[in-house]
């Protein structure tokens, strides 16, 4: 396929036993597709699937739909498949990534303006779709585009506050600028990393390029999957939950970078402001994983899990620097957290997240 470099997004697909979804998935594909002013250049990576996902991709590239498809004898990953799909891209002005049980949505029309910026990526909004209901994500309250100074001190007021704002985590629902992915050595996935390995892939795009622009268009539909079903035991639940927090410190640790090299702050206080944004997030998560108790025995092993990671190390040294100025609604959850009130802390966690997740436990008849 010749591919015009000024008109044409890749759409990298990483698949594996996804026939639940893909047909919806492509079918998002096969309506962005249609658009005539735009070219879109399609590869799916089908990483060594079991069912019956390869005839599904077969299907849609017959249609045209699918421009590539690539099959992996063995399973390599995620973050390798998507490494497969950014090679194959190269002649690509834009890469989108899709993940294969989400569906692309068709309003890059409305980002024609942006198109030819020279930033690193374009972040847009999202839907957030959870069993019935779809709620609209927007990360920030207007468009607008971002160059250096905007970026440090977006990310300063994330440390201070991590549950109002994002770090744009996620490499789903936004362009990047395939010039900057492959300038000086191509930017990659790191394959080692199970948990957060798209923060680390966008971060490093930032510290290619920092600026970039948010719309508030949304070109995107996340299926928000329910890791945590019935069918498996809460102490796996809990232990994958606390996952996501490591893979956030991986957030942090690369935002870090951002702000050291865009900026002149003092060590001191940066490291000071990262240690209250690690033990904010590190309630966010002791809240989200008591949706996944449902016996004493879960209880008791949550509760020791928890007093364990925060009474040694680098968490224990984090909470130190805790700031209850900057807290909100985390005060009392922080003070019993600190004075190691387990069965408190633990009913009042249980309290919060209650408030914030009971449509999770409703959906799923916890």
């Amino acid at each position: 396929m010749s591919l015009n470099k000024q008109l044409t997004i890749g759409i990298i697909i990483p698949i594996f036993n996804n026939e639940d979804t893909l047909n919806r998935c492509l079918n998002s594909v096969k309506m962005v597709k249609k658009n005539k002013w735009l070219n879109f250049f399609c590869v799916c990576i089908d990483d060594a699937s079991s069912d019956k996902s390869g005839k599904i991709i077969e299907k849609y590239k017959n249609l045209k739909v699918v421009d590539l498809h690539i099959i992996n004898k063995k399973n390599k990953g995620i973050s390798a498949s998507r490494n497969i799909g950014i090679k194959k891209c190269k002649n690509t002005k834009w890469i989108f990534f899709l993940d294969a049980d989400d569906e692309v949505v068709d309003n890059f029309i409305n980002l024609r303006k942006f198109l030819n910026k020279k930033v690193s990526q374009i972040i847009c909004s999202h839907k957030s779709c959870e069993l019935k209901s779809e709620v609209i994500i927007n990360h920030l309250p207007n468009e607008a585009e971002f160059k250096t100074k905007k970026l440090v001190d977006y990310m300063q007021e994330y440390f201070k506050q991590p549950n109002k704002k994002s770090l744009f985590t996620s490499c789903w629902g936004r362009l990047y600028n395939s010039d900057i992915i492959f300038k000086e050595s191509t930017t990659l996935f790191n394959e080692k990393m199970n948990t957060a390995e798209d923060v680390h892939f966008t971060h490093q795009i930032l510290l290619k390029n920092p600026d970039f622009i948010y719309s508030k268009q949304i070109i995107y539909k996340n299926y928000i999957s329910i890791i945590y079903r019935k069918s498996l035991s809460s102490t796996f639940a809990i232990t994958h939950n606390v996952n996501h927090l490591f893979g956030f410190l991986w957030a942090v640790r690369s935002a870090k970078k951002i702000i050291k090299k865009y900026s002149n702050i003092d060590s001191l206080i940066l490291n000071k402001m990262i240690h209250h944004c690690i033990s904010a997030y590190l309630m966010i998560y002791y809240v989200r994983s008591t949706m996944r108790v449902n016996s004493l025995k879960d209880f008791f092993f949550l509760s020791n899990y928890f007093s364990n990671l925060i009474s040694k190390g680098y968490f224990k040294i984090c909470l130190k620097n805790y700031s209850i100025s900057l807290a909100n609604g985390n005060k009392v959850l922080f003070y019993l957290i600190k004075k190691n009130k387990k069965l408190l802390s633990y009913i009042y966690a249980l309290y919060c997240g209650y408030k914030r997740y009971r449509f999770i436990r409703m959906g799923l008849n916890l």
